[in-house]
């Protein structure tokens, strides 16, 4: 039986708990660029962000014209702080935020927008690829 002890018949229980508790709560993961509103010209966006405390890993989702909109890029199970899109559309607007995860749970962060230009000017001097 379990007591307020936590003492399980053969042990294991105590174990588990002693585990569990080594697990903290995901604290909110900050977002870092592109900024908030930010114009962008590369059509591959570096998204970057802080790292989370006690996150294990996290999630990406990006989302074309409004926060709640058609999602164009998403990634699972990152373990890096930053991801580069796929080749989005000119002359929109998009939204992204990231989830921070562990075992205990997942917290996320606020929503930033970012557009990306209409035209390429000026993104061969912006090119990192």
């Amino acid at each position: 039986t379990i007591g307020p002890d936590l003492t399980f018949n053969g042990g294991t229980y105590d174990a588990f708990v002693a585990k569990v508790a080594e697990i903290c709560a995901v604290s909110k993961p900050r977002l870092l660029s592109p900024e908030n509103g930010a114009p962008v010209t590369a059509q591959r966006v570096s998204l970057k962000w802080k790292a989370a405390k006690c996150a294990e890993w996290y999630n990406v989702v990006v989302t074309r014209d409004s926060p709640k909109g058609r999602t164009v890029y998403q990634e699972s199970n990152l373990t890096t702080r930053q991801v580069k899109t796929k080749k989005l559309a000119r002359g929109k607007t998009y939204f992204w935020q990231v989830e921070a995860c562990n075992a205990v749970g997942c917290t996320l962060s606020k929503r930033w927008k970012f557009t990306i230009s209409a035209t390429a000017a000026t993104e061969a001097l912006n090119r990192d690829d």
